[in-house]
């Protein structure tokens, strides 16, 4: 499996992965060392050290944190993608309905003009139901144009 590496992919795969890789502070130490030498780390040393409950929320209500901003960012980004799946499926679809109905109107077409070409004589129907039989000149330019609308319509 060939995996394109584009900037949008790469951006959407920090996305997705930032929470899991964002750790929580647990606890966080404090402690001095021997010189005097303030310290901060995740573990204490060894019999030293003294833990201090630091809040990971937000210190003012209206401001999010990182990962909040960050999960937000994730499903906007995962709305837009689904959006646009959903557009481009619908343009496919109507493609696909387009290309059938082509396929269908050539099809007629290629029967119409099997019919002029082989028949001994062709006929249209009036409104009064009288048939009105092609002449000749008739015949051969409806063939003609029969055959440049396919020429230019269909594959």
């Amino acid at each position: 499996m060939i995996i394109k590496r584009t900037p949008l992919s790469i951006v959407f795969a920090a996305l997705l992965l930032a929470p899991v890789l964002q750790t929580e502070a647990e606890g966080v130490y404090k402690w001095v060392d021997e010189k005097g030498k303030v310290h901060f780390g995740d573990r204490p040393p060894e019999n030293l050290g003294q833990q201090l409950n630091i809040d990971s929320s937000p210190t003012h209500p209206g401001v999010k944190s990182n990962a909040q901003s960050q999960l937000e960012a994730r499903d906007r980004l995962l709305d837009a993608y689904a959006a646009e799946r959903a557009e481009k499926e619908q343009a496919a679809y109507e493609n696909k309905a387009k290309e059938e109905q082509l396929a269908k109107t050539c099809a007629r077409a290629r029967d119409q003009l099997k019919v002029l070409q082989n028949s001994k004589y062709v006929y249209d129907v009036d409104k009064d139901g009288k048939r009105i039989i092609y002449t000749d000149a008739e015949r051969k330019q409806t063939t003609d144009e029969l055959k440049r609308k396919i020429k230019e319509r269909c594959k």
